[in-house]
């Protein structure tokens, strides 16, 4: 195998169309590379030489690390001439010189593996290799997969490296189910303490023995912050991510979702009184819901408000549902699928001692119950009287503390609600409830503004995001830096009002690519943090497509008068346009991607990704709207005619089972949908609950 050869093996197996949408840890170890080497007749040792080599063309006397930062310049001249970056194979080889994850010896290994051949100074070039692999993922919008910028802990370079062998491929397979098991909800994490605990335990069948060992110490804290913070950011990113089912079919199936407090003061002496709400991205119908305790004895009524979130939780009775608060033990709530009696969701009420609340948070003007406290804002909170004097006892780890002049109902005549500006620190108060745990590795982001384009980086000039640090904005130096005519460019963001909230200056330039350069305070050093990417649009056009664009009219005819009223989108066959598909012109007019699928079972195909049979008409199109979310399109004039058809499932080949697959889940998983067509939407409704009848039946 040649560079090339090797360069894109390594590349092909970690970037590709399954990765769609996933973040890509590279997962680079010695094992890996054997795999790919034994694949292909090589060796371990021929990988290495192959990079010592370097591009065709390139010098000799160049040090490795130069030589690497050579095939980047070869690709920013040329990189049409590559399907991959050039560079990937360099990244391996520097993940896979840390197997053992040591520190202390890793230049020293990198070194042995060369051999005689000199490793090079100027080993910054290293992180420029991720910081590019980050942008190139961000440019094709992930579609091969995303790999975002991420450095363990202090060290610049080897920090990055070890950010990619943390957990190997088979622990990060097996977190939904983990997470399954400790009933976690991804829309209400849990604080970090306990993602630490209930991890390790409900991993005990899935993680390796080392892994269980590090997250035993994290949760501990004998680990040094850098590496805690590592494995945090990975587990939050993962539940973050997660679906909320178990990738394991053995596994019962069903999403959970978190029942939480609103509280708000009521009446002429403002008592305060709890409601319970739920927090879930789960669609209920509009009509709402029934779940039902575990032995049937009780059944209470959810129907959704807003913002994820639903309204008051009441009995069937139509009373509201007001659990009495205590400071252990738990409640479930089972909904069930009312054809076949299986279980759908668990609504899970926990009760715990300290219960932690936002003012008017997500668009709500109560107080909403969030799973942990905020770093660097105020909250509010209710103590049990059974850990209220230990609460006083630690107020020097708060910010400020005081108890809020409220009158307690009778169902909050053992608690206490305080106000405090945030925590000092929660070393001390985490130990005494995990729901004073902040996350340490936070990150910043992005907040508001409007996206130009599917891209997660791009924002409209005249509509700019402002920068998010949940670390606090006097915590660091945030400073955006580009390339101009005199070179490169750094220019500092402004503060708000919010301490949270950094603003853009007025004096930069848009359609300029910019990384934003995090730098969190370590005593008197500064520790770079993480990079983030933007680009402010001036002129977008729409719709953003990589592909040539070419041109349609009203009669669906291809167009080059550019007086004539026509519409533009990606290329399409000439014998699609001629055959006048609706679903097509949808395509072209949205310039998206989605499931366009037929009455038959085995008429379904990812638009534009795969070529649309002329054959057979679409009825639906399909479209994500984030993770978890949809929009449906019916996509015929009329309704008569399309209902879905059977299909004998014992002749199918192999192609057609799997289409046949395809079909059926995406109207059995295709739960929170909304269908655009409000005109029709009753009739369309009832049309789309015949597909999912059958799809149910096949």
């Amino acid at each position: 195998m040649n560079f090339r050869e090797w360069n894109d093996a390594i590349a092909k197996e970690l970037f590709n169309e399954t990765k769609e949408g996933e973040r890509v840890f590279l997962f680079c170890n010695s094992g890996f590379i054997d795999e790919i080497a034994n694949n292909n007749n090589s060796s371990r040792q021929e990988f290495i030489d192959v990079l010592k080599e370097g591009e065709p063309g390139t010098t000799k006397s160049l040090s490795f690390i130069e030589k690497a930062n050579r095939s980047l310049k070869n690709w920013e001249k040329n990189p049409e001439e590559y399907e991959y970056p050039p560079f990937i194979g360099y990244l391996a080889f520097f993940i896979m010189s840390d197997d053992d994850h040591g520190s202390e010896a890793y230049w020293a290994n990198v070194e042995r593996l060369l051999g005689e051949m000199k490793l090079g100074a100027n080993r910054q070039i290293i992180d420029k290799l991720f910081q590019e692999l980050h942008l190139w993922t961000e440019v094709l919008e992930g579609s091969l997969g995303i790999f975002k910028f991420f450095r363990l802990g202090v060290l610049r370079n080897v920090g990055l490296v070890k950010g990619q062998l943390f957990f190997n491929k088979s622990d990060l397979d097996n977190l939904p189910n983990i997470f399954s098991l400790a009933e976690f909800n991804p829309d209400f994490p849990p604080p970090e303490a306990e993602l630490f605990k209930e991890t390790r335990l409900k991993g005990r069948d899935y993680l390796r023995p080392q892994t269980k060992e590090l997250l035993r110490e994290c949760e501990s804290n004998i680990v040094g912050i850098e590496l805690r913070e590592g494995v945090l950011e990975i587990l939050q990113n993962a539940i973050k991510e997660w679906d909320g089912f178990p990738s394991d079919t053995t596994i019962e199936s069903k999403s959970i979702v978190s029942m939480i407090l609103s509280i708000e003061p009521k009446g002429f002496d403002k008592k305060l009184s709890y409601k319970i709400r739920t927090k879930s991205l789960f669609e209920f119908p509009e009509e709402g819901i029934e779940v039902q305790n575990e032995d049937s004895s009780q059944s209470l009524f959810i129907s959704s408000y807003k913002n994820g979130y639903s309204k008051y939780v009441k009995h069937s009775s139509g009373d509201i549902y007001q659990p009495l608060l205590q400071s252990n033990g738990q409640e479930k709530f089972i909904f069930y699928n009312q054809e076949t009696n299986n279980p759908i969701s668990s609504f899970i009420f926990k009760q715990k001692p300290i219960r932690i609340f936002l003012y008017e948070h997500d668009g709500l003007n109560y107080y909403i119950e969030v799973p942990s406290a905020p770093s660097n804002k105020e909250f509010f909170f209710l103590a049990h009287k059974d850990i209220r004097d230990d609460v006083e006892s630690l107020k020097k780890d708060f910010i400020s503390l005081e108890e809020m002049p409220v009158q307690y109902d009778a169902n909050l005549s053992d608690w206490t609600f305080f106000k405090t500006k945030g925590l000092k620190n929660d070393e001390n108060l985490k130990q005494l409830d995990t729901s004073f745990s902040f996350s340490s590795a936070q990150r910043a982001s992005w907040e508001g503004g409007v996206k130009a384009d599917a891209s997660q980086t791009n924002y409209l000039n005249f509509a700019r995001p402002n920068l998010n640090v949940p670390f606090g904005a006097e915590n660091g130096i945030f400073q955006l830096v580009y390339e101009s005519n005199n070179g490169e460019e750094k220019v500092d963001l402004n503060k708000t009002s919010d301490p949270n909230l950094l603003k853009l200056p007025s004096k930069i330039p848009s359609d300029v690519r910019m990384k934003l350069h995090v730098l969190k305070e370590a005593g008197t050093a500064h520790i770079e943090e993480e990079i983030l990417n933007l680009m402010l649009i001036e002129n977008p056009t729409w719709p953003p497509s990589k592909k040539k664009e070419f041109y349609i009219n009203k009669n669906s005819e291809s167009s080059v008068d550019e007086a004539e009223e026509r519409i533009s989108g990606v290329r399409i066959p000439a014998e699609l346009i001629k055959k006048n598909y609706q679903p097509t012109l949808y395509m072209a007019i949205k310039g998206i991607k989605a499931k366009l699928i037929g009455k038959n079972p085995l008429y379904i195909c990812e638009y534009p990704g795969e070529p649309l049979d002329p054959d057979w008409t679409p009825v639906w199109a399909v479209i994500p709207q984030g993770k978890k979310n949809y929009d449906v399109t019916y996509l015929q004039e009329s309704i008569e005619g399309f209902l879905p058809e059977d299909v004998n499932n014992d002749q199918l080949e192999e192609n057609e089972m799997n289409k046949f697959k395809k079909w059926k889940t995406t109207f059995k998983t295709s739960k929170n949908r909304k269908f655009t067509d409000s005109k029709r939407g009753k009739e369309i409704q009832e049309l789309w609950a015949e597909y999912v009848k059958k799809a149910k039946s096949l």
